[in-house]
């Protein structure tokens, strides 16, 4: 679906896409160290798969502020980098302005999903009453055609920005959102499985306080995670401020796949 701009802008600020944007690098900044070793980790997983994919097109999904993306290794041995999210941080455009084989995609993966939510709790649609457990899910077709496609730690954030705008309305404040969260993961592990892919997402939540045996443990990503001999795990401290569950740290477990 094509939005004008300024619709677009406005639709991405009313469901908290720019300000989660902002949280992220907020928090980045807040944490230091504590997000090294996953942030290097994810980078070295893309970088052994990318070196199948040298002067070819690869196109990388939930680029943000590259703080987890090996951009300058990339741009050096591809032929074409995309560069994929819903919205990109002007800061970031600019400093990669000059760089004729960086092409930077404003796409939404769920192929049009937020629109959708958005005209249901907001638009033309916001007085119809939807069960959110059969909404269909939109095809989501990537324009260019490129060799292998890079997933990077989004597969689990797809669903949260558009479950919580619905269970933060009125008309669906008591709504489950586990089927779309489901439905939304599925459809994008089936498009990733089209192409050559890399693969890496949060995919557990542990939370505790000061006292470390009381836990509680989440599933983040709520389908079966690709059968491939390629993967690892590692874990690391997503927050130790308790600005994201009050009072709490939070730690999350990381999946990564491969798959040429």
């Amino acid at each position: 679906m094509s939005l004008s701009k300024p619709l677009y802008s406005t639709i991405l600020h009313k469901l908290g896409y720019s300000l989660d944007q902002e949280g992220i690098l907020n928090r980045f900044m807040r944490e230091g160290d504590a997000w090294k070793s996953h942030l290097e980790n994810t980078k070295q997983w893309i970088v052994d798969f990318s070196k199948d994919y040298q002067n070819s097109s690869i196109a990388l999904f939930g680029t943000g502020w590259f703080l987890d993306i090996p951009i300058d290794y990339l741009l050096q041995q591809c032929k074409t980098v995309y560069a994929v999210d819903v919205v990109h941080p002007p800061q970031i455009v600019h400093k990669y302005k000059n760089h004729s084989n960086l092409v930077f995609v404003e796409a939404d993966v769920t192929g049009g999903l937020i629109y959708t939510i958005y005209d249901l709790l907001y638009g033309s649609r916001k007085n119809e009453q939807v069960d959110f457990s059969t909404l269909s899910i939109p095809e989501f077709i990537f324009p260019y055609d490129v060799h292998a496609v890079v997933s990077c730690n989004i597969l689990n954030q797809l669903n949260i920005l558009l479950c919580d705008a619905i269970t933060g309305s009125h008309m669906y404040k008591h709504t489950d959102c586990s089927h779309l969260q489901k439905n939304i993961q599925k459809k994008h592990l089936s498009f990733l499985q089209k192409y050559s892919y890399c693969l890496i997402s949060d995919w557990v939540q542990t939370t505790y306080g000061d006292d470390t045996n009381d836990m509680t443990h989440k599933n983040l990503v709520v389908v079966e995670p690709p059968k491939h001999e390629t993967h690892v795990e590692w874990s690391w401290k997503f927050d130790s401020c308790g600005s994201y569950e009050e009072n709490k740290n939070v730690e999350f477990v990381v999946r990564a796949f491969s798959h040429s």
